[in-house]
Protein backbone atom coordinates (compact mmCIF):
# COMPACT_ATOMS: atom_id res chain seq x y z
CA UNK A 1 0.00 0.00 0.00
CA UNK A 2 1.29 3.56 -0.61
CA UNK A 3 1.87 5.74 2.26
CA UNK A 4 -0.99 8.49 1.29
CA UNK A 5 -3.07 5.30 1.34
CA UNK A 6 -1.77 4.37 4.52
CA UNK A 7 -2.02 7.71 5.90
CA UNK A 8 -5.43 8.45 4.48
CA UNK A 9 -6.77 4.68 6.43
CA UNK A 10 -4.96 6.13 9.52
CA UNK A 11 -6.95 9.54 9.22
CA UNK A 12 -10.25 7.44 8.89
CA UNK A 13 -9.32 5.02 11.70
CA UNK A 14 -8.75 7.80 14.03
CA UNK A 15 -11.84 9.70 13.30
CA UNK A 16 -13.77 6.34 13.37
CA UNK A 17 -12.44 5.65 17.13
CA UNK A 18 -11.75 9.00 18.49
CA UNK A 19 -14.77 11.11 16.58
CA UNK A 20 -11.75 13.97 16.29
CA UNK A 21 -9.32 15.05 14.12
CA UNK A 22 -5.81 13.59 14.54
CA UNK A 23 -2.59 15.12 14.69
CA UNK A 24 0.11 14.55 12.58
CA UNK A 25 2.12 12.61 15.28
CA UNK A 26 -1.47 10.39 15.57
CA UNK A 27 -1.47 10.14 11.96
CA UNK A 28 2.40 8.84 11.97
CA UNK A 29 1.73 5.78 14.67
CA UNK A 30 -0.96 4.53 13.41
CA UNK A 31 0.06 4.55 9.73
CA UNK A 32 3.61 3.31 11.17
CA UNK A 33 5.59 6.07 9.32
CA UNK A 34 8.33 8.56 10.30
CA UNK A 35 6.38 12.06 11.47
CA UNK A 36 7.66 13.79 8.70
CA UNK A 37 6.79 11.40 6.39
CA UNK A 38 3.02 11.53 7.45
CA UNK A 39 3.35 15.27 7.12
CA UNK A 40 4.65 15.04 3.91
CA UNK A 41 1.75 12.35 2.84
CA UNK A 42 -0.90 14.55 4.69
CA UNK A 43 0.72 18.04 3.03
CA UNK A 44 0.26 15.31 -0.58
CA UNK A 45 -3.03 14.62 0.42
CA UNK A 46 -4.13 18.04 0.67
CA UNK A 47 -2.88 19.55 -2.86
CA UNK A 48 -4.74 16.32 -4.25
CA UNK A 49 -7.72 17.96 -2.65
CA UNK A 50 -8.70 14.47 -0.69
CA UNK A 51 -8.47 16.49 2.66
CA UNK A 52 -9.01 19.94 4.19
CA UNK A 53 -5.87 20.87 5.90
CA UNK A 54 -4.30 23.95 8.21
CA UNK A 55 -0.93 23.40 8.49
CA UNK A 56 -0.42 26.55 11.14
CA UNK A 57 -3.96 25.07 13.37
CA UNK A 58 -3.31 21.75 15.81
CA UNK A 59 -5.82 18.66 14.47
CA UNK A 60 -7.02 20.48 11.60
CA UNK A 61 -7.09 17.69 8.64
CA UNK A 62 -10.43 16.64 7.49
CA UNK A 63 -11.50 14.19 4.92
CA UNK A 64 -13.50 15.87 1.81
CA UNK A 65 -16.09 13.30 0.87
CA UNK A 66 -15.51 12.07 -2.87
CA UNK A 67 -17.96 12.08 -5.55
Amino acid sequence: MKSTERTMSAIAAYYYMNNRAPSIRDVANLSGLSKSWAHECVTRLWFAKRIKYKPSENRSIEIVPHD
